[in-house]
């Protein structure tokens, strides 16, 4: 400015306008780069839903939710989910039509990618025409065996009944293997109970395309449990108990010690709010539990989603192997 012959006073102004702007012009533009990702988000999810649950799906770890929180709620948005199948599946998640999801190999834990590509090849010169041609052409390991048929993707193979028939048929060595036995007895076993599915499949892919592990809980209640769809129907200020699985813990610090916890049943997602006292209270039951029976009053804020304000807290009894990883205090 001083080339320029700019005058000192002005050269002070813009100075200070500079560093006024400064102070707001960093958020400004976090702002607007975020407005602009939350309007394509809210574009995607009302015009082409399936592409956007497959998209946070395959670019995972990333977001607020996990994959089995996705996926539940695509379905609560009529999105239709399918499983892994070594019949079907590719090696990402995929969109089959406009309202059906995919899962792909890429959610199995274990699986090389090698063993994904040979398959995927193998297939495409022709159908596997049974468990022993699939065992013979793609030859995959005793392990990855096991996590395909105990995740269901074999199930689609030709003579395969259920999980556990998979799990029995793979242990035997392909037909042409010099140690196999061919005259190994059939051997009829019982199917793997819906319980036994739900832990396999948030065990091996971390998501399940079944019921929400909620579901099978409150089928053994005999006491009355408010869900989150009911929240709407409720009164204010009406006292409730209500289960789900924690998949948010937050504790800001402009939040003056209170804790809010998003809570997942199968029906949607309630939120409460832990007031400073009760959450010392329950410290240790909220921090290390997956999932709660919360006790409190419904508070109803018009343009806002109901609130449950907590006065107490229990474990519920549920596996931990139903949990999924939950987003805390971030």
């Amino acid at each position: 400015m001083n080339e320029r012959q700019v005058a000192p006073e002005v050269q002070q102004r813009v100075i200070e306008s500079i560093g006024s702007f400064a102070l707001y012009g960093f958020p400004e533009s976090h702002a607007i780069s975020f407005a602009l990702i939350a309007y394509a988000s809210c574009w995607l999810k009302v015009h082409r839903p399936a592409e956007f649950y497959c998209g946070l799906i395959n670019n995972q770890p990333m977001g607020f939710y996990s994959v089995n929180t996705l996926l539940q709620d695509a379905k609560r948005h009529d999105i239709r989910t399918k499983p892994i199948s070594v019949k079907h599946s590719m090696i990402s998640t995929e969109v089959t039509d406009d309202k059906t999801l995919r899962l792909g190999f890429h959610r199995l834990k274990g699986l090389r990618q090698k063993t994904m590509e040979r398959l995927i090849e193998e297939r495409s010169f022709s159908a596997f025409a049974s468990l022993d041609d699939f065992l013979r052409r793609v030859r995959p390991n005793i392990k990855e065996r096991r996590l395909l048929a105990a995740a269901g993707a074999l199930n689609d193979l030709p003579e395969i009944e259920h999980r556990r028939d998979a799990l029995w048929q793979a242990e035997q060595l392909p037909l042409d293997d010099l140690f196999a036995n061919s005259s190994a007895q059939e051997q009829v076993l019982e199917m793997m109970s819906a319980t036994e599915r739900l832990q396999a499949d948030l065990s091996l892919v971390g998501a399940t395309t079944g019921p929400h592990p909620m579901r099978l809980w409150r089928k053994q209640q005999n006491i009355e449990i408010a869900t989150s769809a009911s929240l709407f129907k409720i009164p204010h200020g009406k006292r409730l108990i209500i289960a789900g699985l924690v998949i948010c813990r937050q504790r800001p610090g402009t939040a003056k010690g209170h804790c809010f916890i998003s809570l997942e049943d199968e029906f949607g997602i309630a939120n409460l709010f832990i007031p400073r006292k009760t959450f010392h209270q329950f410290k240790l039951i909220i921090t290390s539990e997956s999932f709660l029976l919360a006790q409190g009053r419904l508070q109803i804020t018009e343009g806002q989603q109901p609130t449950v304000y907590v006065i107490s807290l229990k474990p519920l009894n549920m596996s931990e192997e139903f949990a999924t990883v939950s987003h805390d205090f971030h």
